[in-house]
């Protein structure tokens, strides 16, 4: 074996397992997330230690606060990606209760008339819902 067949063995070797990895976005957003915020951090403590140049005042200023709109952009992206699964989570449990409230009413039906009041129940939690999710409760 040449080393270009064994290089080559050894690059489909390494696609596949690359191939078999997912890439977690979420690692990826908080990794480039510290590296802007380290940034900004380090931008602002330079600027106590190291004078500016008289000609690059305002090239300065400005890109101080272009890393400032970044990090509060960082800042705002994981607050409401936290209060964002946290609505979700409470409508995933309304849903839930009112499913459940649903299969006792017609589990629960064991007359003719009943069954009809149970069906009317659940049709009725399929319009409520279907309200909530056009966002018109």
């Amino acid at each position: 074996m040449t080393l270009w067949e064994y290089l080559d063995r050894v690059g489909e070797r390494r696609a596949r397992l690359a191939l078999g990895r997912p890439i977690n976005l979420r690692m990826l957003a908080n990794v480039i997330g510290v590296a802007l915020i380290s940034g900004f951090l380090g931008a602002l403590f330079a600027l106590f230690i190291i004078p500016i140049p008289k000609g690059n005042e305002q090239i300065v200023t400005y890109m101080i606060g272009q890393l400032s709109g970044f990090a509060g952009g960082i800042v705002a992206y994981h607050y409401t990606q936290k209060a964002g699964d946290a609505e979700l989570d409470a409508k995933r449990t309304a849903t839930t209760s009112k499913l459940a409230d649903a299969v006792i009413a017609v589990s629960g039906a064991n007359s003719p008339g009943a069954a009809g009041v149970a069906a009317d129940q659940v049709a009725d939690a399929a319009v409520t819902a279907a309200d909530a999710i056009k966002g018109k409760s």
